[in-house]
């Protein structure tokens, strides 16, 4: 499928669909949804699109994102802002599918390699990296469509001491 780096003021629906087979898209639960638990929308939206995608045979996570007109921060490029909120959600989405449960953002540090423009198509990577108890700690990037890393973030989650009730992705199919 051909990806376009740029966009009008609307993401392609096709962008948003799994990268290859066997990768299964992560849902977001309606009661999640209604109780404002997710920050960044996978509905179409003129800030940011977001749909995240595990492979089905080990942990890795993939979000498909679309940085829209209202994410803007510098003219004509995206706040550091939200790239810095899509890396920490992808991280926190990562430790959820690792521990099957929500933990908290401690610590998050980015580095910002290069502005990426608004109207953009972009590929978010986050894995867990080692798991130390209650603490896991973190990795992504985000890269534009064509491969060029735009960040890159290391975080620091633990879970916390009482469970937090709380489901924020479901898998499309299986598990």
């Amino acid at each position: 499928m051909s990806t376009p780096a740029l966009l009008a003021d609307h993401c392609d629906p096709a962008w948003l669909d799994p990268p290859e087979p066997g990768w299964l898209r992560l849902l977001r639960p309606a009661t999640a949804a209604l109780a404002g638990a997710t920050f960044l929308p996978e509905a179409p939206s003129d800030r940011l699109t977001v749909r995240y995608f595990r492979r089905a045979t080990d942990r890795a996570l993939l979000g498909r994102v679309w940085f829209g007109p209202a994410s803007q921060g510098p003219p004509g490029y995206a706040h550091g802002g939200a790239v810095a909120a899509l890396l920490d959600e992808a991280m926190g989405a990562a430790t959820y599918l690792w521990r099957g449960r929500a933990l908290l953002t401690a610590r998050l540090e980015v580095d910002f390699r290069r502005p990426l423009p608004v109207r953009s198509l972009a590929l978010v990577e986050a894995q867990v990296i080692r798991d130390e108890g209650r603490k896991l700690i973190t990795q992504a990037r985000l890269l534009t469509a064509a491969q060029v890393e735009v960040a890159q973030a290391q975080g620091l989650y633990v879970e916390p001491r009482e469970a937090i009730a709380w489901q924020p992705f479901l898998l499309e199919q299986g598990d």
